[in-house]
């Protein structure tokens, strides 16, 4: 089925000044990565995210062959060993995809590395995975999508607590939150060597991790269906603007929910 892409998500209108002083800031962004003006440090792969991914899957996937192989020593236990070669290959395989997809280098995986990131109120790594001339003093409104909460107030990402409470506020305002985010029908529009547009379809689950209390008083039933029963699902149509670096990774152009210049990126031309 053919993904019909909206112009312009809720709320997005704003005052013709604003779009103006948009745009004219999208153009004086890109002039200044583009002329080296801006320091671009290297991210490579994201040691938290590697070291976690190493300790519970891909170390144990290891271990589990290795038993796996010296099981073969011992016809008594040959058969344990062939199912633990079973279970430990996927595990090794997938632990070395998640490493190799904890560095921005394609679009797709910056995208779901930043999603990850303010979804888990991680805003140095949000940072990190943005164009570093994008936390300024320029305004940022939240958006108006429903089912989660906004302001009227604007933000100034130049401090790094009010970028994470724009995100925070939006995504985490409950009791023990937690976030879960997914990247859907993406589809990339390149618009200059190193300019990419994404559109894609931004899934955000959202709910409390007070159920899990529950489990510990032995009503893990309850706490999965308590879970399931009240958790908000959001489903928005994005369009984001991601810029590559010398060194082959990619960046997100603009760290709030959707630019004005990510919308309508006829500027460029």
């Amino acid at each position: 089925m053919q993904q019909e892409w909206p112009e312009h998500y809720e709320g997005a209108d704003v005052a013709p000044e604003y779009y103006d002083d948009s745009i004219k800031r999208g153009i004086a962004k890109l002039d200044a990565l583009r002329s080296g003006a801006v320091p671009l440090p290297k991210v490579g792969f994201l040691k938290g995210r590697v070291a976690l991914i190493a300790i519970f899957a891909l170390l144990p996937g290891l271990a589990l062959l290795w038993w796996a192989y010296r099981a073969q020593d011992d016809p008594n236990d040959a058969a344990l060993g062939w199912f633990g070669a079973f279970l430990g290959v996927p595990i090794v395989l997938l632990a070395l995809l998640a490493i190799a997809g904890s560095r921005p280098n394609t679009p797709k995986r910056a995208l779901r590395l930043f999603y990850k990131a303010v979804a888990r109120a991680n805003a140095r790594r949000a940072r990190l995975l943005s164009v570093p001339n994008d936390f300024d003093t320029f305004p940022r409104y939240q958006p108006v999508v429903h089912g989660l909460p906004g302001s009227d107030t604007p933000f100034q990402f130049a401090e790094t607590a009010e970028f994470r409470h724009y995100w925070h506020s939006m995504l985490r305002a409950r009791t023990m939150p937690y976030c879960l985010s997914y990247v859907h029908h993406l589809k990339l529009t390149r618009l200059a060597d190193d300019v990419v547009v994404a559109k894609c379809q931004l899934t955000l689950i959202l709910n409390t991790q007070m159920w899990i209390l529950l489990i510990f008083v032995g009503l893990l039933p309850v706490a999965l269906i308590g879970d399931l029963a009240t958790r908000k699902t959001i489903r928005e149509f994005m369009s984001k603007m991601l810029v590559r670096t010398p060194d082959g990774e990619w960046r997100i152009f603009n760290a709030e929910w959707q630019g004005q210049e990510e919308e309508e990126p006829e500027w460029l031309s």
